[in-house]
């Protein structure tokens, strides 16, 4: 099993969930433990209207689908919204 996130005072508690869940079936598929970000789930909110702290687990479970997640130390901030918005937009190219 993947280790326990500490999300501390941002609403990122989805991310951090769907983050961990994704690291688990990666390690089962590939045998290897990558540790996946969860800023690029919680700042990933294209089709989302929601834009306010925290996450719809409905979107971020389309975003995942859509867009997959990338390894922490490609995005590793774990930042409140508007912020964590502005990161992922200007990495996601």
């Amino acid at each position: 099993m993947p280790a326990v996130k500490n999300q501390h005072d941002v609403g990122s508690c989805v991310a951090h969930s769907l983050s961990t869940a994704i690291e688990y079936f990666n390690a089962v598929e590939t045998g290897e433990n990558r540790m996946m970000s969860t800023g690029y789930i919680y700042g990933n909110r294209r089709g989302s209207s929601w834009k306010g702290e925290g996450m719809r687990v409905r979107d971020a479970l389309k975003n995942a689908c859509s867009y997959g997640d990338v390894q922490k130390y490609l995005m590793p901030a774990n930042v409140e919204v508007p912020e964590a918005i502005t990161i992922f937009e200007s990495k996601i190219d």
